[in-house]
């Protein structure tokens, strides 16, 4: 197991910062929190990056990178939305 020790000051920096997602309890429980994460990327992806028609995209690796979940977990989580 490997500890990661930061100062006080650095660690409330992170935990103030506005770099976070919002994660609905009721929503990570019904869905799973794989799901959830990618339904809260899309939504966040909607919101800051939608075209004049509403349209936006995010890449696969672009998820990775901001989610740490692979294509396939992404594409289990994706088909899960379809799903419902």
């Amino acid at each position: 197991m490997r500890v990661i020790v930061m100062s006080n000051k650095i660690t409330k920096q992170l935990l103030l910062s506005n770099n976070y997602w919002v994660l609905n309890k009721t929503v990570m429980k019904e869905l799973g929190l794989e799901t959830a994460v990618i339904l809260s990327v899309f939504a966040d992806a909607e919101e800051m990056l939608r075209d004049k028609e509403g349209w936006f995209f995010q890449t696969i690796e672009t998820i990775e990178e901001i989610t740490t979940l692979s294509r396939h977990k992404q594409n289990i989580a994706i088909k899960s939305l379809k799903d419902l």
